[in-house]
């Protein structure tokens, strides 16, 4: 049998080392996506109408992916998508 004491020692041994090797992986981890270039997006050449669904951070981020990989980029509102999509042909 062995002591509260002796058990608690093995419980944080087991702990320190589970955490050491969780801190090399994520050290490597991290070195590696320090050192790696993400390829640069391919740009399509087509117009693309974007209408915003309301929600702000989802479609900020939709936004800055497109005009990254879109030649040209418009937003517009829901109530002039038709008069928009009829003017710019997208």
């Amino acid at each position: 049998m062995y002591t509260k004491k002796q058990v608690k020692s093995r419980h944080a041994h087991k702990g320190y080392a589970d955490g050491y090797r969780q801190g090399l992986r994520d050290g490597a981890c991290e070195s590696l996506a320090s050192h790696i270039q993400p390829p640069s997006p391919i740009k399509h050449d087509v117009r693309v109408l974007y209408i915003p669904q309301g929600f702000e951070s989802i479609d900020q981020g939709i936004i800055e992916a497109l005009s990254l990989t879109v030649r040209e980029l418009h937003v517009s509102e829901p109530g002039r998508m038709a008069e928009q999509a009829a003017l710019l042909r997208p």
